[in-house]
């Protein structure tokens, strides 16, 4: 019986320690991390998509290429790469491929808001309203926008490689899963065995 209790214990004070462990990764780490990828890309990439016009598609595109060659300035951006798993690391998962993506995507909302211009000054015709014409060039945009992976497929998982190893490797460290998944794991596992214990007590 006394066996029993202590064994209890001891689960239950492993337990509470994972825990402990676990809230403060998520203060220390996971909140710190993301804040700065929101303030450095991720808003950038929140309002192209929510952009309401051709020229602020145009725009808010411009300020995410800069955003993303001034985050990895310095750095072989041919070499940096979505994951860190050797399988992954295939020319498309690079910074560079997601930059040349995203300056050819520039290009594309200038091409539309030019199209735009002579539109609206009457040197070009169409076939329907413009009003038709601009929501579904903007819908085509977002819709471009939002491809597999979104904007920065490559260099969303790069960034946190570079400015916050300690989140990638919670969330990304074994390919598709990170040591806060093993940590979550351990918790379920001890929450089990003390549920157990207790019962048998």
């Amino acid at each position: 019986m006394l066996l029993k209790i202590a064994f209890a214990a001891l689960t239950f004070l492993m337990l509470a320690c994972v825990i402990v462990i676990a809230v403060s990764c998520y203060f220390n780490i996971d909140l710190p991390a993301n804040l700065a990828y929101n303030r450095a890309l991720g808003s950038k990439v929140t309002m192209l998509y929510d952009a309401g016009s051709i020229y602020d598609f145009y725009n808010r595109t411009e300020e995410l290429r800069l955003a993303i060659e001034t985050e990895f300035t310095g750095h072989n951006t041919s070499k940096l790469y979505a994951n860190w798993l050797p399988w992954d690391q295939i020319p498309e998962n690079t910074v560079t491929e997601n930059l040349r993506w995203v300056s050819g995507f520039e290009l594309r909302c200038w091409k539309y808001y030019d199209e735009q211009l002579a539109i609206e000054n009457g040197s070009k015709s169409i076939m329907y309203p413009f009003s038709t014409w601009e929501q579904q060039t903007i819908q085509g945009l977002r819709n471009e926008s939002k491809r597999a992976g979104g904007v920065v497929w490559a260099a969303e998982g790069a960034w946190y490689q570079v400015h916050a190893s300690g989140y990638y490797m919670l969330h990304h460290q074994f390919w598709y899963f990170g040591l806060w998944d093993v940590i979550c794991l351990i918790c379920y596992v001890l929450m089990v065995v003390f549920v157990i214990c207790a019962i048998g007590i």
